[in-house]
């Protein structure tokens, strides 16, 4: 089950994470959106609960805008 995201400036090796922007609360879900307006590559990194698992991706040029939405109890 994924249990995190995160927003990277850069390759995730050699970044630190992105703040999300905003973050609200509609009922039972968390929502975190990220504004991206740097000229370099973003990536989106996950993790997985109860494993060590964690997958990076670049995100696809021209992207502006990303949106996590949480139901219950988990961390981003």
């Amino acid at each position: 089950m994924l249990n995190s995201v995160q927003i990277f400036e850069g390759h995730p090796q050699d970044r630190y994470g992105l703040e999300s922007d905003e973050v609200a609360e509609v009922g039972e879900k968390s929502v975190h959106l990220w504004s991206l307006h740097a000229q370099t590559g973003y990536w989106v990194q996950c993790g997985y609960a109860g494993t060590s698992v964690v997958m990076a991706k670049p995100l696809a040029s021209g992207v502006t805008q990303c949106e996590a939405v949480w139901r219950g109890a988990t961390e981003s």
